[in-house]
Order: C-alpha cells, then structure tokens, then sequence
C-alpha cells in the first residue's frame, strides 16, 4: 500500500466516505466554497472532530451532534428515569456503551459522551449545592446565636 506523502501523522486518519467512521466535516477551501476533510480524528471522548486536508495543513474542529443544532432550539425530551439509565454509575450504562460501540454511530455516540458529562457536573454542582446549603444553615445559626448574645448585652 501506498503512503500518501501529504497525510498527517498520528491521530489523524483518512476521512472515507465508506467507512463506518466517516465524519461529513465540511472546511473552507481557497475558492470560498466548503469541502469534505481528507483526515480526522475524533477527540474528547468523541464529542468532537477535527480535520485537515494534508500535513502541516490549517486545522478544524467542530463538537458532534446528532442532528444539526439551531440556536434556542429545545430537541428530544427525555424523562429523568431515562436520563439515569444514561448516567454511567447506572447498570444501563455498560449494555448502552457496548450497543453504541457496536453500531458505530458516531453523532449518537458523541451526543450520549456530552450527556455523560453533563450528567457527572450535574451530580458534581448538586453536592456542591448541598454542602453549600448545610454551610449556610451552621452559618446562620451561628449569627443567631451571636446576636442573641450582644443582645443581652446592649440591655
């Protein structure tokens, strides 16, 4: 097999349409109009893609959806039970890893990742929240106190 004097090294890969990991990443050629990437990679957890025409060439990347995203726009309501059955401490959550591997859709894919990691900060901001919320109860109970005390001084 040939090796294409003008493709990038490592992790980049060539972008074929007939591949079950095709992306259609479109970047700006010099005439102004839009052309398909010759190499990708796929990079944070898969939420993303960048790509290249030929080595040491101008890089693009963009994040990974489903379907295309417009501005304000609410998509696919989900319910909070089947939001958990996506968590990863969920037991789902390996059986839905292994189908998404197996089926090699990389925008459903992607947009489970993003879901993941929301889910995680979602858990991480409620303890936050909490602690934050206990602190504030002791705090207050503590300027209570206090100013009951000087209370009963000032009288």
């Amino acid at each position: 097999m040939e090796q294409d004097e003008e493709a990038p090294e490592f992790p980049f890969f060539a972008n074929n349409p007939n591949s079950s990991i095709f992306f259609p990443l479109k970047i700006p050629a010099i005439n102004g109009t839009k052309v398909l990437t010759k190499y990708i990679f796929y990079m944070n957890g898969g939420m993303d893609v960048a790509g290249c025409m030929k080595k040491d060439g101008p890089v693009y990347g963009v994040p990974i959806y489903l379907e295309e995203r417009e501005i304000g726009c609410l998509h696919h309501t989900m319910s909070n039970e089947q939001l958990q059955h996506l968590a990863t401490n969920d037991p789902h959550a390996f059986a839905i890893d292994e189908v998404l591997n197996d089926m090699q859709l990389t925008h459903l894919k992607a947009e489970v990742m993003r879901l993941w990691k929301m889910l995680k900060l979602q858990m991480t901001l409620n303890q936050q929240y909490w602690e934050y919320t206990k602190q504030m109860t002791r705090l207050s109970s503590g300027m209570f106190q206090v100013e009951q005390e000087l209370g009963n001084i000032w009288k």
